[in-house]
């Protein structure tokens, strides 16, 4: 007989099963398999991955070891500490919450490899910083799933240069599914999602910004976007600034309110193609910068048609809407118009154009 010693990769003449071996594949979360001699079905994971501090859950991120870690209560973070995720690590917090402060310049709470995941988990985050270009995911690619973020900006001498991301990539992925919340408390400019290329796929989504200028830019240089059979609300200062690719809303339900849109490029205009989707602007929404040009391409079809929705009076500038279907829609002031015929108008003219008649 042997004592079980982690510290021994095979022992000899022991009972598998009452030192906790089993036959389940461990393979997706255990990247470090201990195997009974003469059964080598049955395995155990060597350490388990499983973590309860702040000390537990930074070694298992770092090491590499588990491929899948579990936090198993909340967990508060050291004052500008952070967790940095080793490749193809998944972070599941059995929806419990993560706390942080970041009081340096540069600080970020998640340092992430290549090809992690975080899942089922809340976090409330507080800079402390005047100028900290700060970020809670600082990433590569990235999947996030069933995600709850309260970020505050809590700083004595807020200025005009303060910066900081939520997500923040260097032209990477990030997907986002399930139910996502951000709630952004701050008086100066916070990017929900920077410099990357964005994917939400079956997500309900909800952000908020609760400052006086309610000051976030929603998605900031962003390479591509795509909506994919989700719901999003935004109640935020900017939508989007600087676009590099058209969005796509498809199979998808959008509402925005007290949202402005500009870009800095001139080259660039809010382009933005609605695939059996609806994009409804809640409130009074100012169209600034490039968006004076912004171009909405209703793609619907006859079974699911697209509809763009203003709820209240706009000045359109040069916008337009594109349709390719007829069934499409477009309602303003509570008037619903469908067009004629296909092709290309000015939004300041759906309600008098001879393109376009009310909908029965």
């Amino acid at each position: 007989y042997c004592p079980f010693d982690q510290n021994y990769k095979v022992c000899v003449q022991y009972d598998c099963a009452k030192l906790g071996f089993t036959e389940d594949d461990k393979t997706s979360w255990c990247a470090d398999l201990i195997k009974c001699k003469g059964n080598e079905k049955m395995t155990l994971c060597q350490k388990p991955c499983l973590a309860t501090n702040y000390p537990e859950l930074k070694e298992l991120a770092e090491s590499g070891m588990c491929k899948l870690i579990t936090m198993k209560n909340d967990i508060t973070i050291p004052e500008n500490q952070s967790i940095t995720l080793a490749d193809n690590i998944t972070l599941d917090g059995g929806n419990h919450l993560l706390t942080a402060t970041g009081s340096q310049n540069n600080y970020n709470l998640f340092v992430l490899g290549e090809h992690n995941g975080i899942r089922n988990l809340s976090i409330a985050y507080t800079s402390k910083q005047n100028k900290s270009y700060n970020a809670i995911f600082s990433a590569k690619d990235i999947d996030l799933e069933n995600i709850n973020i309260d970020f505050t900006v809590n700083s004595p001498d807020i200025n005009n240069d303060k910066q900081a991301w939520i997500v923040k990539t260097s032209n990477h992925n990030v997907v986002m599914r399930g139910k996502i919340n951000v709630s952004i408390n701050t008086e100066h400019y916070v990017d929900f999602i920077s410099q990357s290329y964005v994917t939400f796929d079956h997500a309900d989504v909800s952000v908020v910004s609760k400052g006086a200028n309610q000051g976030a830019e929603m998605f900031q240089v962003i390479r591509e976007f795509k909506l994919q059979n989700s719901n999003l609300s935004v109640a935020a200062g900017l939508f989007m600034s600087t676009p590099q690719a058209p969005y796509e809303f498809e199979n998808s339900t959008v509402e925005i309110s007290n949202t402005l849109y500009w870009t800095e490029d001139a080259e660039k205009v809010f382009d933005l193609s609605l695939k059996s989707s609806t994009l409804t602007f809640l409130s009074n929404s100012l169209f600034t910068g490039n968006a004076q040009n912004a171009i909405f391409r209703l793609q619907g079809t006859t079974d699911k048609p697209s509809k763009l929705v203003f709820k209240k009076s706009q000045d359109f500038k040069q916008a337009k809407v594109e349709t390719s279907n007829t069934t499409d829609l477009v309602e303003i002031n509570g008037v619903t118009y469908h067009p004629t015929q296909t092709g290309t108008t000015l939004l300041s003219e759906v309600a008098n154009s001879p393109n376009w008649e009310p909908a029965q």
